[in-house]
């Protein structure tokens, strides 16, 4: 049976929710037409401002440019790091979590609690990526794992292998990477 064994701590769970796996091909556009657009008007709103030594207008502009660049690079981290905060509040920092691989299902277990139950028939896409390995089931449901810890009858494996296992149990599944 493989499994897939790893510790959840602050900075992965941050590092997941700012790069997310897409799904259906899409591509994780970093910044909106909308944020680029006011970061443009900002700039072309300040820089007369400076010349003309207006320091009210000129603070005004420059706090909203530190908004919109604010929301556009470090939003997502804070709001994760806030989320991770108030899920493990008044517990230890880090869990651990493990995939079992079984012979007719998936189970993921947090800290040796049942978190969910899947099947194989659901998976749709096995991702390989340069800092991990996701699973894509029907509805858009993401496992995600750790490349180095697969484990096949409680030896240590590889990323490699547990592909090669995929394959037999998920035939019409899309790989990548």
């Amino acid at each position: 049976m493989f499994e897939n064994r790893y510790t959840i701590t602050k900075k992965l769970y941050v590092d997941w929710a700012v790069h997310p796996v897409m799904l259906g091909g899409q591509t994780r556009r970093r910044f909106s037409l909308l944020s680029i657009g006011v970061l443009a008007v900002g700039v072309v709103m300040l820089v007369p401002a400076v010349i003309s030594r207006d320091w009210t207008y000129a603070g005004l502009y420059a706090l909203l440019l530190a908004a919109v660049l604010f929301r556009m690079f470090g939003y997502n981290a804070v709001m994760a790091g806030q989320q991770y905060n108030k899920l493990r509040a008044g517990k230890d920092g880090d869990w651990d979590r493990v995939v079992y691989f079984e012979e007719d299902q998936i189970r993921i277990r947090d800290d040796g609690k049942l978190l969910a139950v899947k099947e194989y028939a659901r998976v749709e896409e096995v991702r390989t990526m340069k800092d991990g390995m996701a699973l894509v089931l029907e509805g858009g449901i993401v496992i995600r794992m750790d490349k180095n810890g697969f484990y096949l009858n409680d030896q240590k494996s590889t990323a490699e292998a547990f592909v090669a296992f995929m394959k037999e149990k998920c035939p019409d599944a899309l790989f990548k990477g």
